[in-house]
């Protein structure tokens, strides 16, 4: 049983070594912060978008040293105001898209959405 935990141990601490001399491909400092938001023209979308939800774009990662902008449907429930209401992320990828609906969905319960993906610009594309 001591030579399972002095290995366990072992392991453990030379994992933990490892770990921290890696350098970290990711850019955690500028993750840590709110993004900018920059609004999506409504007039691309070739369809009614339900109400309360918005088209919006942020900042995402750099790829190759230039910025990138992410594209997400933003609902914030008209009830809402300034009260604190729970909230739902769906990060959409693997041939999806964002979809206003889904969003539109969560808010008529009462939840603030916020749908990640691709971005849709007709209601009857798919990938």
């Amino acid at each position: 049983m001591k030579k399972i935990l002095f290995c366990l141990g072992f392991l453990i601490l030379w994992f933990s070594a490892v770990c921290t001399a890696a350098e970290v491909p990711w850019q955690l400092d500028k993750w840590r912060q709110a993004p900018e938001v920059f609004p999506a023209d409504p007039a691309l979308f070739d369809f009614a978008i339900p109400e309360n939800v918005q088209p919006i774009f942020y900042t995402g990662a750099d790829y190759q040293g230039r910025e990138t902008r992410v594209f997400a449907w933003l609902g914030v429930p008209e009830t809402a105001g300034d009260e604190k209401l729970p909230a739902m992320v769906l990060v959409h990828g693997g041939g999806g898209s964002a979809f206003a609906e889904w969003t539109a969905y969560w808010n008529r319960r009462g939840i603030r959405c916020d749908c990640h993906g691709p971005l849709q610009l007709h209601p009857d594309f798919r990938f």
